[in-house]
């Protein structure tokens, strides 16, 4: 995570090994994020997700289908 506080800007980055997830170029698979907002620490004031089906009940099936591409 890096945050600007000059601009106001925060962005967030994921590597993740594709051997360890026993992924490899060309594969797909469903992915969903969702970020939350608490800053003063008293309440979830706001969030963000990518799709729906993160919320009970789960719902993988909403997911957004992604390709990994090769090098």
């Amino acid at each position: 995570m890096v945050r600007d506080n000059k601009t106001g800007v925060t962005r967030y980055e994921l590597r993740l090994p594709l051997a360890v997830l026993n992924m490899k170029p060309g594969d797909e698979f469903g992915f969903n994020i969702a970020f939350s907002d608490d800053d003063d620490g008293e309440f979830q004031r706001f969030w963000l997700q990518l799709a729906p089906g993160l919320t009970a009940p789960v719902d993988t099936e909403q997911y957004p289908r992604f390709v990994l591409e090769g090098k």
